[in-house]
């Protein structure tokens, strides 16, 4: 019905701002989208306090489904069960995160740094199926609203980087690209679309290199060596894990090529591959599309470092790209860039 007129929002803003935030989280859930859509002021910073309060606390909405007592009843599965609860992702804070990246107005520097910088958290959490694919998505709408003049600043504080100039000799997507689910990429790369395929090699090589892909992958020697040779690629991986791996990198990272991650001393992190360590720095490679950009790090600054849960590839590369180009990506790596495999020549492949 739209947004209320001034007076009507003035006295519903009056009625409920007392009560936000609440002891209650069902209560905090409801008001906490009443008080966005009504762009109600200092909205951002409680939401921001209730994101960061509840992913400390690992909150889970169904947090009371399955109690410590209850997993202690079993010797087998109890210490299984105890460590998927564990890793399971912090449900209310998820749902502070969504309102958030949605939220336009009320933030300032700091509170954006420490919403981007959540992620890491976030995506540190075992979640189901296409759980590490939607939050990237969460973190590309809130990107969204960010100005533009400080879009390179937030991409890398949440550890995404723009390609810049590296890229500027490389064919631009034919498009409209589309913000991509797994369910629409699944349903016209499978079935009859691959089987009648009538592109050519030029057209995979087009969309490979359109899609970025070139820049840290070889194929057939050609390419950068930040990421695995896909020259092969078809013979490692099925057809649903070679895509899946595509639209959603941060889902499975080898740790040959996960970056590290390091927690520093002034609230930030900062995740990259170590190219150099003396006695009191490390020097990384926070950026795999541009080889040519790396940070020092002061050894004392550095709280801990684990493996970063943020894969090294991008996400939502294949945004970049339409159907049709998709499909002559998928083809290309499929047929390891070689014109006589049988996608090129009309046959089906089953």
């Amino acid at each position: 019905m739209g947004q209320p007129g001034s007076l009507s929002r003035q006295s519903l803003i009056k009625k409920f701002k007392p009560y936000f935030p609440n002891s209650n989280n069902a209560i905090n859930r409801e008001l906490a989208q009443i008080m966005l859509y009504l762009n109600v002021d200092g909205t951002v910073k409680n939401l921001s306090a209730l994101l960061e309060k509840h992913t400390a606390e690992k909150t889970n909405i169904s947090s009371q489904m399955l109690s410590e007592e209850t997993t202690l009843r079993s010797e087998q599965y109890g210490p299984l069960i105890r460590e998927v609860i564990a890793k399971m992702p912090p449900s209310e804070a998820i749902f502070y995160g969504m309102l958030l990246s949605h939220a336009t107005e009320g933030w300032n520097k700091a509170l954006r740094e420490k919403y981007f910088m959540w992620f890491y958290d976030v995506l540190s959490a075992k979640g189901g199926m296409s759980f590490k694919a939607y939050m990237e998505n969460v973190r590309l709408q809130a990107m969204s609203n960010v100005p533009d003049k400080d879009k390179a600043y937030f991409e890398e504080l949440s550890g995404v980087y723009s390609p810049g100039t590296v890229a500027e000799n490389l064919p631009q997507p034919i498009g409209p690209g589309a913000n991509y689910s797994g369910s629409t990429i699944n349903s016209f790369l499978w079935g009859d679309k691959m089987n009648d395929y009538n592109g050519t090699l030029a057209d995979g090589e087009r969309a490979y290199r359109a899609a970025l892909c070139i820049l840290c992958h070889r194929m057939r020697g050609e390419g950068g060596a930040t990421g695995p040779d896909l020259t092969q690629i078809r013979s490692k991986f099925g057809r649903y894990d070679l895509l899946y791996s595509i639209y959603s990198p941060n889902d499975d990272i080898s740790d040959q090529y996960a970056f590290t991650l390091f927690h520093l001393d002034n609230d930030k992190k900062i995740a990259g591959r170590i190219l150099s360590e003396s006695s009191d720095s490390i020097k990384i490679l926070p950026n795999p599309l541009n080889t040519s950009y790396s940070v020092q790090l002061a050894k004392s600054s550095v709280l801990k470092q684990d493996l970063s849960p943020i894969s090294p590839m991008p996400s939502g590369l294949l945004n970049r790209l339409n159907e049709k180009e998709i499909s002559d990506l998928f083809a290309y790596l499929l047929s390891g860039a070689d014109e006589s495999h049988e996608l090129y020549n009309n046959k089906n492949l089953e």
